[in-house]
């Protein structure tokens, strides 16, 4: 079996004589309460416990509930502001719920029923013309000023720049082509390659060009599974470490009442289908269970799931 990456215990990193100096780049993190968040939050986090020197810089404030743990140690955190280029489209979508996507408006030859959709249209082409690579581009000015500050008074071995967004890889190879500091991009989902990309074809041609510009720059590349990786690896000739998700149990102590981990199943139809994408396993799961013959598996109206095992029952769980 392939070896994809240089594992060590976190005795033998801490046990060096000289700690790796890091500066970890993220758009997302703690307080603020996305996964993105959480997978960044627990890296730059780990990398600290482990004895190396870790610094972080990211984005403030953020859209999102304020309720994330921070962990990591908050003199170490530089946090920038950031300008939402495409404030007008973010603006809009939230009065419009639920609609095409962008590709879809763009492109699709419906016909312009009020001046609201074509101005909807207007936003959409907005945005493909102005965030670019992402929405989070009005961080790079701001977030690449502050890297530059940082590695006057304190140099880093290595960058780590997490993505999406992809802005964050901007700033790591802008300093690494000033400062010659060899950088690590961190792509928790593929850039152009990603299922969900929704820009159209010209775009894509555009954006695969900074992409493969950007990329080619680093160090090595982390992304969290094989086949992602074996992608990353017919496009670059670079390392490719996989590191996959995962959690801490230490968060997770048990819960009381239930005795086996597979005796409580608690479930929503949201959380086992989301709006353009596929069932997932989760869904498939959850209708087995359904089917399995001695199972209560009792649903409500009331949005209430009353799970697996009496215990669960008598507290009539509401997820």
């Amino acid at each position: 079996m392939r070896r994809i990456c240089d594992c060590r215990s976190p005795h033998d990193v801490a046990g060096r004589a000289k700690a790796v100096r890091i500066l970890f780049l993220s758009y997302f993190f703690p307080p603020y309460n996305i996964i993105a968040s959480v997978r960044a939050g627990k890296t730059a986090t780990y990398l600290h416990r482990f004895g190396h020197d870790v610094r972080v810089l990211t984005a403030r404030p953020l859209p999102y509930p304020v309720d994330l743990p921070v962990e990591f140690p908050p003199d170490r955190i530089s946090a920038t502001r950031w300008l939402d280029i495409s404030w007008p489209h973010t603006l809009a979508t939230r009065f419009r719920g639920r609609g095409a996507s962008v590709a879809g408006l763009v492109g699709s030859a419906q016909p312009l029923r009020s001046p609201y959709h074509l101005a909807i249209r207007l936003l959409d082409i907005y945005r493909i013309l102005l965030a670019f690579p992402d929405n989070a581009i009005g961080w790079f000015p701001f977030g690449w000023a502050q890297g530059e500050r940082l590695l006057k008074e304190w140099r880093p071995d290595i960058i780590v720049a997490s993505s999406g967004p992809p802005t964050s890889l901007l700033i790591a190879a802008a300093l690494r082509q000033r400062h010659g500091v060899p950088w690590v991009g961190e792509l928790r989902d593929l850039w152009t390659d990603n299922h969900y990309y929704t820009f159209p074809m010209w775009r894509r041609v555009l954006e695969t060009w900074l992409e493969r510009r950007t990329l080619r720059t680093a160090a090595g590349l982390v992304t969290v599974s094989e086949p992602l990786a074996q992608m990353l690896r017919l496009r670059y000739d670079m390392p490719v470490c996989v590191v996959l998700n995962g959690f801490d149990p230490a968060d997770y102590p048990p819960a009381h009442g239930c005795s086996r981990i597979d005796s409580c199943a608690l479930c929503t139809p949201e959380m086992c289908m989301q709006a353009n994408r596929a069932p997932s396993r989760s869904s498939l799961h959850c209708s087995a269970l359904d089917r399995a013959p001695g199972r209560c598996g009792s649903r409500s109206t009331d949005g209430v799931f009353r799970g697996w095992c009496p215990s669960c029952q008598r507290r009539s769980v509401t997820v």
